[in-house]
């Protein structure tokens, strides 16, 4: 087996030298390597970005606008949440942090993470419209 190659995957390299195609023993199909797959181009992420910003500054002021500490401390959880994740994310694509499961909010395919994200974003919008007494 030649260096660099394992379990009957080759890499072949690209003119300046790089490897950027993988290419299996068994089929000649070549496969674009999967570090170098995009979602977008950079304004795509840097809109994304923004938008998850503008997601964490509305929870934190629901958060802050709420009359009692169990909204103030539901926001925060949320807010943690959605900033965990963002954070480690965006660590895996500079590259910083290990790759791991852990889907974007809203983006990636979760299951589970986009069902508890979007229970705690409706359970907050409750909190955030329901900030005075009840009548009865």
């Amino acid at each position: 087996m030649p260096p660099g190659s394992a379990a009957g995957i080759q890499r072949s390299s690209s003119r300046s030298g790089a490897p950027n195609r993988w290419r299996t023993a068994a089929s000649p199909l070549v496969v674009a390597d999967p570090r170098q797959v995009q979602a977008g181009d950079d304004d795509t992420g840097l809109l994304l970005f923004l938008l998850f910003l503008l997601l964490l500054w509305r929870v934190l002021t629901a958060g802050w606008r709420s009359r009692d500490p169990f909204g103030t401390l539901f926001a925060a959880g949320v807010a943690s949440m959605v900033l965990f994740q963002l954070v480690v994310n965006v660590g895996m694509v500079l590259g910083v942090m290990p790759i791991t499961g852990i889907p974007l909010p809203f983006v990636t395919h979760g299951g589970a993470s986009l069902v508890s994200l979007a229970a705690g974003l409706g359970i907050l919008q409750s909190i955030n419209i329901r900030q005075t007494r009840a009548a009865w």
